[in-house]
């Protein structure tokens, strides 16, 4: 059964949709958004998963170690899938931890 509530889009957050109101929650992909960070640790054969809730285009280095806040990261470099313009695909090492971290497909792939 249909609840006959607003629509956000009429003056006021109200439009009339067909014969019925729907209700569309407003979005707010800032704060629902996620980032699942794929990391390999040394030779092991299957890397690990972890969501970091952040936006892929503002994830950085820093967000990644807090979710590995159970392994000194000290001790690790962060080596991440990237592009090159000259080269393709590399790996890149990122050591500041206010760095954005490089993306594709709305993840980010990692090598410690």
């Amino acid at each position: 059964q249909l609840s006959r509530l607003p629509h956000i889009h009429e003056p006021g957050g109200l439009r009339e949709s067909g014969r019925d109101w729907i209700h569309h929650p407003p979005r707010f992909p800032s704060l629902m958004a996620e980032t699942k960070i794929i990391y390999h640790m040394d030779e092991e054969e299957t890397p690990y998963l972890v969501k970091v809730a952040v936006p892929p285009d503002r994830v950085t280095l820093g967000h990644f170690k807090q979710v590995l806040n159970n392994r000194p990261s000290s001790s690790f470099k962060f080596f991440f899938k990237s592009m090159d313009l000259d080269f393709g695909v590399v790996k890149e090492e990122i050591s500041d931890d206010n760095a954005k971290l490089p993306c594709f497909n709305g993840r980010v792939v990692s090598w410690l």
